[in-house]
């Protein structure tokens, strides 16, 4: 901006200002930048090991909780019937089990060890149930293995309170529809083993009540002998005669003893999963059947028992659940 001085007559003054255009502001330049990597620069969230380690987290959670059943099945079964496997057919096919699935070697002993300590009163170690009626007449029993009752009763209670986790459940008296009963599960091969006949006459010299063909597999490994066109028997007697059955079997060599345990069974046929108008099945009553959105229900709340409240076993009315 400048000001110039005009003189218009003999008198008069006047002062004009004229507007000067400043120099034209010099353009930055800026250097193209260069990376110290010569890879292209990968999208947020697209690391495959991200992806990785969330499929990782989720299967060592489901691993983490089968270790944890299985601890709590092996210290079951010692304080129930002692730490013999010999002589423990229960705690025989635990161990079976842990070494199918990997289980750490340390971490087994350290179970076996504590599990012997509460037996010899060392340390105080208590089984706790719970009675439960669910959506669709499913009824259950919660059986927990815990050194803190209350506390266990204070999960439990937590759990059944909040809908979020108790999937419709509410707690009720149950147990006149089960029957505690022993079962021995046993493969037999194709070829080169005994007969039913001759496991079915073997079990009932030991006290079986009832000795069965299995149709539907409850494991992987039944599923397998079914496969190779073998047969898995199943062996209903009173708890008592568990040990004894299963010692018999094992002495003749008559195949594989798969399971030997104590169960809850119930008392009437088995509610069945699935829709009562799917196809080759008889409708019969609306309480044979439980709706496949009833179990996923019910299996958010098994979940929420076993990873919350000590929960070692829960029986139902259903059949082969959980």
């Amino acid at each position: 901006m400048s000001s110039i001085l005009c003189i218009a007559g003999p008198s008069r003054l006047c002062l004009r200002t004229e507007a000067t255009k400043s120099p034209p502001a010099l353009s930055r330049i800026i250097a193209p930048s260069r990376s110290f990597s010569q890879s292209s620069p990968a999208a947020s969230g697209s690391s495959k090991w991200s992806k990785i380690r969330h499929k990782k987290a989720i299967l060592d959670a489901a691993r983490s909780n089968t270790f944890g059943r299985l601890t709590s099945e092996i210290g079951a079964a010692i304080r129930a019937n002692g730490p013999s496997p010999d002589t423990n057919a229960r705690l025989a096919m635990c161990l079976r089990k842990a070494k199918e699935l990997s289980f750490p070697k340390d971490r087994l002993e350290n179970t076996i060890s504590k599990a012997v300590r509460q037996l010899s009163g060392g340390e105080g170690m208590q089984t706790v149930s719970y009675e439960a009626l669910g959506p669709d007449g499913v009824a259950m029993i919660i059986e927990c293995a815990t050194d803190s009752p209350g506390r266990t009763h204070a999960r439990i209670k937590e759990i059944f309170n909040k809908p979020s986790m108790n999937g419709g459940a509410r707690v009720s008296s149950v147990s006149h529809l089960f029957e505690r009963k022993g079962v021995v599960r046993v493969a037999l091969p194709a070829e080169g083993g005994k007969t039913f006949d001759e496991v079915f006459e073997m079990a009932l010299e030991d006290g079986a009540e009832e000795v069965r063909e299995v149709e539907e597999p409850e494991s992987d490994a039944e599923e397998k002998v079914l496969e190779e066109d073998g047969t898995v028997v199943e062996i209903l007697c009173e708890p008592a005669a568990i040990g004894a059955i299963s010692q018999r079997l094992k002495g003749a060599q008559v195949g594989m003893v798969l399971e030997a345990e104590q169960r809850m069974l119930p008392t009437s046929p088995p509610l069945r999963i699935g829709d009562a108008s799917e196809e080759g099945e008889e409708s019969g009553d609306a309480g044979e059947r439980v709706s496949t959105e009833t179990i996923a229900k019910m299996d958010r709340f098994v979940d929420f028992l076993q990873e919350n409240a000590d929960c070692s076993k829960v029986w139902s009315n259903i059949r082969n659940w959980p």
